[in-house]
């Protein structure tokens, strides 16, 4: 029996045996994915009345999609996997929705930040092009190269079918670290210190979050059902640090599912008034520590490529650049994707 997760677009999980569909569920919504994937595999657990020791492997669906949506999914199928002994089969999630179709066809899915990811097929699943990227607004001349051929743009992807390619052994987690308290961050700088204050967010903060948001991000704030729901979840860790007479300087998220191994830095953002003064590195260092606690091997992040000083900081923490993804910020800048093995703690951070 193969449990199949795939999160490239909405959320989908699937139960099958010897071909057959036992139980499908899917979430379409393209930002909930850490919120809904415990809920469907739940779902469909229930629903085939099977239990975690009945599945035989699981199925990973691998992309192309959105870097954030699509780390949930991995990480929940190899935790998954880990928990029970079994192996996971990647497979690249446009090979699924092509699965069954007769003749050529063009998958299309959406890849945010105006983009589309895109592959083409021919009989028998066949790969003829892609998965590559290319901007929505010329989808419209890509579908015209290929006149006649029915496009595939589905909101999910159906993993009732799974076709797994290769065996991959799950890796063993780390030894979880003990946890210390945040210290408040103390700027390196001339005149007048300043001193913040590290805390949880809570619902309390999103005004004083999202007026930093849409002022740091104008052209790609999150909404504030979006933040809300992201410093709510169950499977993320957001901190404020506010000055000693409340102000809210600045906020960073996390989102770490436990027991995936894996986390994904989900925004760090600085106030103007308070830049240039470590408060950023002293942010990151404590979704870090968070991290450790959660017995996160390797954490990932975005930035945009234009950024010089988002990046020297990754870098002088030890992320290193692992892909870059073309056009992907508005106004067409790059995203580079970095990558770190999530080190010992530092003294006085942990």
């Amino acid at each position: 029996m193969l449990l199949a997760i795939d999160t490239s677009a909405g959320t989908s999980v699937a139960l099958v045996d010897a071909g057959r569909v036992l139980a499908e569920a899917e979430e379409p919504g393209t930002r909930r994915h850490a919120e809904a994937i415990g809920t469907l595999l739940r779902a469909v657990l229930d629903g085939a009345d099977a239990a975690p020791r009945d599945v035989t492997g699981v199925v990973a669906g691998m992309g192309p999609g959105p870097f954030t949506g699509l780390r949930v999914g991995i990480a929940a199928a190899r935790a998954f996997a880990f928990g029970i002994g079994v192996p996971v089969h990647p497979v690249v999630s446009h090979d699924a929705i092509a699965y069954g179709a007769e003749g050529r066809v063009l998958v299309v899915t959406d890849a945010r930040r105006r983009e589309v990811a895109w592959s083409l097929y021919g009989p028998g699943v066949e790969r003829l092009a892609g998965p590559a990227l290319t901007l929505r607004a010329d989808l419209d001349e890509l579908t015209a190269r290929h006149p006649g051929v029915p496009v595939l743009d589905p909101p999910t992807v159906s993993v009732g079918i799974p076709r797994p390619r290769r065996r991959v052994a799950p890796r063993r987690r780390p030894p979880a670290r003990p946890r210390g308290a945040p210290l408040p961050a103390r700027p390196r700088c001339d005149g007048d210190p300043v001193t913040w204050m590290l805390r949880a967010a809570t619902a309390d903060d999103l005004p004083a979050i999202m007026a930093l948001e849409t002022e740091l991000f104008p052209d790609d704030a999150w909404s504030p059902e979006t933040m809300a729901a992201e410093v709510a979840g169950p499977h993320g860790h957001y901190l404020v640090a506010v000055t000693g007479d409340g102000a809210v300087d600045g906020y960073a998220g996390l989102l770490a599912p436990r027991g995936s191994g894996q986390g994904d830095i989900q925004t760090i953002a600085v106030a103007p008034r308070a830049r240039r003064r470590g408060l950023g590195r002293t942010l990151l260092l404590a979704l870090l520590n968070e991290a450790r606690r959660r017995e996160v091997a390797e954490v990932f992040l975005e930035v945009r490529a234009d950024n010089p000083g988002a990046r020297a900081l990754y870098e002088g923490l030890g992320f290193e650049e692992i892909a870059v993804r073309p056009n992907y910020y508005p106004g067409g800048v790059d995203a580079v994707v970095m990558r770190l093995a999530v080190p010992e703690p530092e003294t006085g951070l942990a």
